[in-house]
């Protein structure tokens, strides 16, 4: 005979939601067992919108991707779920790991501080086979609920751990493993010098690292850490891109390859992904550091650099670095 929490542990099993009390009692009353209860939750539209939810097409590791990369995958997947992760650095993210697919570029994906896990979806749909991604968080009802999201998407590839970052160290084999890392966790200084470090000791040659909330009046800690930790390690990251409340960062040997990219091709491929309010500024000379803002349109303008006359077209190819 069924009871009340079979009705209530199978819609968490199958749904991951938690039924009213007319629900439960419909079943109670019209399942006559556990089987039942399951057949009928299987079949309802529910479970069916559910379904196509959470199940991006999973794509062979040499198959080449869409021109959208996964951005489409993520809009679909991200919908209803909490995070502090806007379209455009979505369309970033995207655009970024698609370069490094498109590159040959291969490696693990880490999050430091992954909420809910919305903006981990993105890493988690771009991991191949062979690869896995990381998450950390001290939260365990955030880090439960992003684990049920995320394990789908890397089809079993994700590593969970519930820690403080400040009690993560990389092994000598992480050493290089990372192509991609988001940190969101602790906004302290000292976790951002932590947290820093620890990316900076696993990412490999070709790697992204995203700090979220760099240059965020709300988080100034944020940004001197930043700049803090990059004058003790500065053989360590470049800056490339600053917008929308995250700051990206490439090894030194990459920078011009990033730089170049995002001038040549990054505006095309935001706008793909329906990112088309926005503009560069590269306001800085050539030789010197610093990458690209990034903003809202201004000028009509992609970029907008220290030569631009707002009245003249624009002619991208004069962007030196």
């Amino acid at each position: 005979m069924l009871t009340r929490d079979d009705v209530v542990n199978a819609f968490d099993l199958l749904l991951g939601t938690v039924p009213d009390e007319a629900t439960i009692k419909f079943h109670l009353e019209n399942a006559a067992d556990k089987a039942e209860l399951s057949k009928a939750i299987i079949v309802s539209r529910e479970f069916m919108n559910r379904l196509h939810k959470i199940s991006p097409v999973h794509m062979p590791d040499d198959a080449p991707l869409p021109a959208t990369g996964r951005f489409e995958d993520f809009e679909r997947l991200a919908d209803g779920v909490e995070g502090w992760f806007t379209d455009m650095s979505a369309a970033l993210f995207d655009c970024l790991l698609s370069a490094q697919f498109n590159w040959g570029v291969a490696g693990n994906a880490l999050e430091i501080g992954v909420a809910y896990g919305r903006s981990a979806i993105l890493p988690a749909l771009h991991v191949r086979s062979t690869e896995q991604l990381r998450i950390i968080d001290f939260s365990e009802p955030t880090l439960n609920a992003a684990v049920k999201l995320l394990r789908p998407l890397t089809r079993g590839r994700l590593e969970a751990v519930r820690a403080s970052s400040f009690d993560i160290r990389a092994g000598e084999a992480e050493r290089g493993s990372i192509r991609f890392a988001h940190i969101d966790g602790d906004h302290s200084y000292p976790a951002i010098l932590n947290d820093m470090a620890i990316v900076d000791d696993m990412l490999c040659e070709e790697g992204i690292c995203v700090l979220d909330d760099f240059f965020s009046p709300q988080y100034c800690a944020i940004t001197m850490a930043a700049g803090a930790f990059m004058a003790q390690r500065p053989d360590a990251f470049r800056l490339i891109i600053t917008g929308y409340n995250k700051g990206y960062f490439c090894r030194p040997s990459m920078e011009k390859r990033y730089l170049t990219f995002i001038r040549d091709e990054l505006p095309a491929q935001l706008r793909a992904r329906r990112q088309t309010e926005f503009t560069f500024w590269r306001m800085m000379h050539p030789g010197q550091p610093g990458g690209f803002g990034l903003g809202t349109r201004q000028y009509g303008r992609d970029f907008i650099t220290l030569n631009t006359d707002v009245s003249q077209p624009v002619a991208v190819e004069e962007i030196e670095f």
